[in-house]
Formats: structure tokens, C-alpha cells, sequence
């Protein structure tokens, strides 16, 4: 008899556990459901949901709805560098990231001043390129879409598709309008190029911090070491940046020990990268200009702190903050967010500042490249 009343109390104690759980679960879920002043109510997306569903006169794609709201909310943050990406979007980051990607073989950067995106190389392969599209060319419409005032991974995103499908291109040249059709392709990007110049000067063109940069970077100096180059251009034009890690693994090629660049997040919490004692005994300049950015300011204001080189051309872009790119599983995309705030080794902030050129140089309009020919001069200047 003992034994069955502790069975049922059992029983009726585990009920009453179930029940609690279940009530507090509704509470917090109401609650979530509700919002409050520190967070989203979600109850009103969901009735406002119900009344389009019922009232709404025409079809409409309720993945559109909800992408649409969550870039929305992104963009209500009014930071330039926050955004969220649908999945389309997503994959165009990722593959353009990683450096292979089915597109139109374009790199494309965005004007400080106009905040147009512009065209500014051609990869190998490009129909863009062999159709007659042209450096410089001002991107007003892509696959139908008119993405003025878009961000670079939206209007990269409407190029990408299955290689052998067509995509409309449209372009400003010279305040002229040029539209053209052309097929996609499967393009494999070079994050950057190196050569020989004359003198014996090394010379190394970076497009952005990613994919196989790092590789081809390690690549070029062994090549140059072997050769018996005393100097080295490393030209950062038009580099909007990349990755941090890739950044610091080639700037770990160069300088001594010591501290490389340094974060700082919201909470006053330092993330700190160092390099190794190991470098390479070679002469430096470094070329910029304000479409430098990011990643590659990160570069050259390191350079310069360690005084390794002389930075010549224009005050760089001034975009000191750091960007993490999250997975949204849920719908399929992710978001880039601002998460922290970056220093050179002497302790500079870059955002909002730029680095200031050691050598100003503006560029030229007779079409010469005196910003190169200043860099080469002063650093046969350092070997001798």
C-alpha cells in the first residue's frame, strides 16, 4: 500500500512538474511574442503577416517579406559595413571570398566620393571584358535590377549564376548609357599579381586579402628572394580590403616581432595579433589611394609603424572597424556585422582617418602612372 501511494506521488509530482514547465514555457514564449522596450515583438510581424495573407489584394512571395524585414532591421542600424545578406547574396560573398565563382569575371570596387560601384579590373576569361565593357564603367543596372545606391555584395550577387546562362549588364561611361548581354562563366581569381620590373625592382599588385593571396604572396617573395631582388612595390590601389587572418599571415612574411594590429569590441575586450621574429631582409614601399580600405589600410599602417617602408599616393578610405560574417541557418543566408574597432601597432584608429601617405601623390591626368614611377624612385633610393 506504502508502495503505491509513492508511485502515485510520483506520478502526480511528475504531472505537476510537466505542468509547470508547459505554463512557464507559454509565459516566456508570450512574452518573446510581445516584445518588450529591449527587444523585437514578434507578435506584430506575425499579425501584420495575417492581415497582408487576408486583405492583400495581389500574389506576393512571403521569402521575399521576410528577407525584406530582415534587411530592414539591418538597415536601421545605419552602418554601412552591417548587412544582411539573403541566401543568393550569401553564396555570391562566399564564392567571391574564396575566389572561384561562376560570374563575369569583373572586380569591382565602390567610389568614396559617388558611392557608385565601378568596375576597376578584368579577370581573365571575362565576357565583360571581350563584349567591350571598360575599366572605369559605372554599373547602373544588372539583371534588370537598378542597383544604384546597392551594396558591392548585392550588386556582386545579381552577376553570379550557372556558367553558360546570360545576364544584362548596364553601364555610365562618360554620362553615355551602354547596355550588353553577357554569358556567364566559370572565372578563377588571382587575388594578386607580381613581376619583375626593370632595375631589378619587384613589383606586386594585391586586389584584395583572400582566397589565395596569402599563397601567391609567399610565392612572389620566394621568387624575388631567388632572383636577388633588393626591393619590392607592393601596390594597394582600389583594395577594398578582405579577411583579417590573411592580412596578418602576409604581414607576418615581413616585419619583426612585435604586435602586427589590435582590436577592441564594444566591451573594452583587446584581441591582439603578433608576428614572429622571422622576416624577410628586403626594401619596401607601399602605394595607396582612397579606395584603399580595410584589410589593406591595416597593411600599410603597419608597414608604416614599423617605419618598413615608405607609403606613397593619397589618404586611404577610412574604414577602421571589424566585420564578422555569421551563418543564418534559418533562412539560409548571414549576416556581416560590425564587431570591434582595429589599431595599428603604434595604437592609430584608421577609421574615419585614413593613413596618410609618408609621399603625397595625386594622380596624374596625362594617364601616366606617376604614383608608380614615385614609389619605384624612392625605393631604389632606400637600396642605394
Amino acid at each position: 500500500m506504502k508502495r503505491s501511494s509513492a508511485i502515485l506521488m510520483a506520478v502526480v509530482v511528475g504531472i505537476m512538474v510537466c505542468v509547470v514547465t508547459v505554463l512557464v514555457t507559454i509565459v516566456i514564449f508570450n512574452n518573446q511574442l510581445k516584445g518588450d522596450e529591449d527587444s523585437l515583438a514578434l507578435l506584430q510581424f506575425s499579425e501584420l503577416e495575417d492581415l497582408i495573407d487576408d486583405y492583400y489584394l495581389y500574389d506576393y512571395d512571403i521569402k521575399d517579406a521576410q528577407d525584406a524585414a530582415l534587411k530592414a532591421m539591418v538597415a536601421s542600424l545605419d552602418d554601412p559595413y552591417t548587412t544582411y545578406y539573403t541566401k543568393e547574396e550569401f553564396d555570391a560573398f562566399n564564392q567571391s571570398s574564396e575566389g572561384e565563382y561562376e560570374g563575369l569575371g569583373m572586380l569591382i570596387s565602390e567610389d568614396k566620393d559617388t558611392g557608385d560601384t565601378v568596375i576597376i579590373k578584368f579577370f581573365d576569361g571575362s565576357s565583360a571584358q571581350e563584349a567591350g565593357v571598360m575599366v572605369g564603367d559605372v554599373i547602373i543596372n544588372l539583371a534588370g535590377v537598378d542597383v544604384r545606391g546597392m551594396s558591392l555584395e548585392e550588386v556582386s550577387s545579381l552577376s553570379l549564376g550557372e556558367s553558360g546562362t546570360l545576364v544584362k549588364l548596364g553601364v555610365l561611361r562618360d554620362g553615355q548609357e551602354y547596355y550588353y548581354e553577357l554569358e556567364r562563366r566559370a572565372i578563377i581569381v588571382d587575388m594578386l599579381t607580381y613581376e619583375v620590373l626593370d632595375d631589378n625592382v619587384g613589383y606586386i599588385r594585391i586586389f584584395q586579402f583572400g582566397g589565395n593571396a596569402s599563397v601567391l604572396f609567399a610565392k612572389a617573395m620566394g621568387e624575388f628572394a631567388d632572383l636577388g631582388v633588393q626591393g619590392v612595390v607592393i601596390d594597394l590601389r582600389d583594395n577594398p580590403g578582405g579577411f583579417m587572418h590573411v592580412v596578418v599571415e602576409m604581414l607576418d612574411m615581413l616585419l619583426p616581432e612585435g604586435t602586427l594590429v589590435y582590436t577592441e569590441d564594444k566591451y573594452g575586450n583587446r584581441d591582439t595579433e603578433y608576428s614572429d621574429a622571422a622576416n624577410i631582409d628586403m626594401e619596401f614601399t607601399v602605394i595607396v589611394n582612397g579606395n584603399t580600405a580595410s584589410a589593406a589600410e591595416i597593411f600599410a599602417g603597419a608597414m608604416q609603424d614599423y617605419d618598413y617602408c615608405e607609403v606613397v599616393g593619397t589618404t586611404t578610405y577610412g574604414k577602421g572597424v571589424v566585420q564578422a560574417v555569421l551563418p543564418m541557418p534559418e533562412s539560409g543566408g548571414g549576416v556581416k556585422i560590425t564587431m570591434s574597432e582595429y589599431f595599428t601597432p603604434d595604437g592609430r584608429s584608421i577609421h574615419g582617418n585614413g593613413v596618410q601617405p609618408d609621399i603625397v601623390v595625386e594622380v596624374d591626368e596625362s594617364g601616366e602612372d606617376v604614383q608608380l614611377s614615385k614609389a619605384i624612385e624612392v625605393l631604389q633610393m632606400s637600396i642605394n
